[in-house]
């Protein structure tokens, strides 16, 4: 008898351990794949509704893919998907891309963006379903112990805690200002920065305030054991490789030298990227953002 083709249903929580040995998978076959953070099972993206927006991909053997959609943006949405590394190139992928880009049209977006697994594989992909590369999500590392360069703001720039002034509207603003206009961002309501800020010590938080005292960027750590620190954002016209390195490494200084500290960059040019890792920082993570009308 002939097996029956693989089929894509809506995701179930009791799917997860599954998931789990998928991903496990995905990960010997690609030492370089952060499909952890992509595929986390218990993330609160914004804006999603796991028993509408994941989707599995299934054959009488177990789960072979999985896909999810979600984000607050009517330009787009953002999405995930993979497939085992056994089954590719059968046309599943193709399957599991129509199924998220049908929920994205349904939530009202006119496009999506997709973090792809992978390199050279995924990209081929993405070309032959006319997507096209719109940017990196980037993970850089600074060792521990690295001497930090010396970078000064410029012209009398300084940052300035939340703390200070502990006002959420100007935040999601500064946000917005900020990020919203690059790729791998998406809009902040006042809610939702007072969600984010829940997570976070005010005093790690920070508006970059020219001379004068005007908003032209933000920036923010993370203490502890795991130490961190979110790529800055800058509004337009203010925006350098020169600007971003300055603000970065002034806000690293608020770091304790003695531990690693990871970096997250969305859609930074290369440009930008280059000039964080001159201050010492290593890529160890680089995913491709890809993206289409619909």
């Amino acid at each position: 008898m002939q097996a029956q083709p693989p089929k894509i249903r809506a995701y179930q929580p009791a799917d997860n351990p599954r998931l789990e040995e998928l991903i496990s998978v995905l990960q010997a076959a690609d030492s370089s794949l952060p499909a952890a953070d992509y595929m986390a099972l218990n993330a609160e993206f914004r804006n999603h509704d796991p028993a509408t927006d994941r989707f599995v991909l299934e054959n009488a053997d177990g789960i072979i893919g999985y896909a999810w959609i979600a984000g607050d943006r009517l330009d787009r949405n953002d999405g995930w998907l993979c497939v085992a590394p056994q089954q590719r190139r059968k046309g599943y992928g193709t399957r599991l891309l129509e199924a998220i880009t049908t929920r994205a049209l349904e939530r009202g977006a006119t496009g999506v963006m997709i973090y792809l697994p992978g390199q050279a594989p995924a990209l081929e992909f993405a070309g032959q379903a006319r997507f096209a590369v719109k940017g990196y999500a980037r993970d850089l590392r600074l060792p521990a112990n690295t001497s930090r360069v010396q970078v000064s703001l410029p012209d009398d720039w300084r940052l300035e805690p939340y703390s200070e002034a502990a006002n959420v509207e100007r935040y999601a603003d500064v946000l917005n200002a900020s990020y919203a206009d690059r790729w791998g961002h998406g809009v902040a309501t006042p809610a939702l920065a007072q969600l984010m800020l829940k997570s976070l010590d005010p005093r790690d938080v920070f508006f970059v305030v020219d001379a004068a005292g005007v908003d032209v960027g933000c920036a923010g750590v993370t203490r502890g054991d795991s130490q961190s620190i979110d790529a800055p954002g800058l509004i337009a016209g203010y925006r350098s490789p020169e600007n971003y390195q300055s603000v970065l490494a002034t806000a690293l200084d608020h770091l304790e030298p003695d531990s690693d500290v990871l970096l997250h960059s969305w859609g930074d040019q290369e440009a930008t990227a280059a000039a964080y890792i001159a201050l010492g920082f290593v890529e160890t993570e680089c995913t491709p953002m890809v993206w289409r009308s619909i």
